[in-house]
């Protein structure tokens, strides 16, 4: 069965990263640059699509420069080449905010529909509207409470998830947390992947997609208001996450065990990674621990108890 091909249209990868599956094409549309990240988003998104499973195929197209800012000229660009490439899904978690309809812009989202070629978008983080967000061929997926006031009639294949932040690969093997609706778009392809798993037809698996619901995509409560302190399943091991916290410089946590926001920078995740690691001795999967997982000293030891188990 032929891979599953995704172009991901982004910052461009950092290849320091290793992947379970091939990067089969990457190039890079900006004027007069490398395919390389330099900022991390791109980065993040392929590595978290890397995750889903090992029949996939990756074509890594920048178009957003190391601030994440593109021109519609490159955009337009890749999706030619991704058409050409006969690619299966293109990820989009980018946004348009012109309004201003540009007709090269609609053939190529024409051709992508009459080819069958799924497109993945989601809403800007600042509640704008996202001029791809309008084409019934493209679904899309975001947080319920960053709604764009201009998007008032939700379409076939637009998903509405609570979400908050969650440990995330970035940069040069570095974590960060991060709950931008852009890092959504990897769990509608991993659902419609494992649709496919069963049905082995892209096009059926995707009809099947649009008759889910939010939940199915995203089912766990991530409402920040509703995160509350555990009773720590194994207080021995909450010790010692305790007392390994206490004694590192970072001061991610308080004297309370309660995760402090303002400190959760990328270095202070990226060693409660590498404690994670140490702790369970197996890499951290990614979507493994959201906000509600590392509030407390107590959430995250019964989290790595369960992790550690498997």
């Amino acid at each position: 069965m032929r891979k599953i091909r995704i172009a991901v249209l982004d910052t461009g990868f950092d290849f320091y990263r290793q992947l379970r599956n091939p990067i089969a094409y990457s190039a890079c549309f900006l004027d007069k640059a490398q395919p390389f990240d330099q900022h991390g988003h791109g980065s993040c998104i392929i590595t978290l699509l890397d995750s889903i499973g090992t029949n996939l195929e990756f074509y890594n197209m920048t178009v957003l420069n190391q601030k994440k800012i593109g021109k519609l000229s490159f955009l337009k660009n890749a999706l030619r080449t991704a058409i050409e490439l006969d690619v299966d899904i293109i990820n989009l978690s980018l946004g348009i905010e012109n309004s201003v309809i540009d007709s090269e812009l609609e053939s190529f989202l024409k051709t992508c529909d009459e080819k069958k070629i799924i497109l993945v978008t989601t809403s800007s983080n600042l509640g704008k509207n996202n001029y791809l967000m309008s084409y019934d061929n493209i679904i899309s997926i975001q947080r319920k409470d960053n709604v764009s006031k201009s998007f008032l009639l939700p379409k076939l294949g637009a998903f509405f998830v609570e979400n908050t932040p969650r440990i995330l690969p970035w940069l040069n093997g570095t974590y960060k947390l991060s709950g931008a609706n852009s890092f959504l778009t990897p769990l509608l392809i991993k659902k419609l992947y494992q649709i496919n798993e069963e049905v082995q037809n892209l096009e059926d698996s995707f009809k099947l997609l649009l008759k889910l619901s939010a939940s199915d995509i995203l089912s766990r409560n991530n409402n920040d208001c509703n995160i509350q302190r555990e009773l720590p399943i194994d207080q021995s091991l909450c010790e010692q996450i305790r007392l390994r916290l206490k004694s590192n410089t970072s001061k991610l946590y308080d004297e309370h065990n309660q995760l402090i926001l303002s400190n959760a920078t990328n270095v202070n995740i990226t060693g409660l990674v590498n404690l994670i690691e140490d702790i369970t001795n197996r890499a951290y999967i990614y979507d493994s621990l959201w906000l509600q997982d590392i509030m407390f000293v107590e959430n995250l030891s019964n989290r790595l108890l369960l992790m550690r188990e498997r």
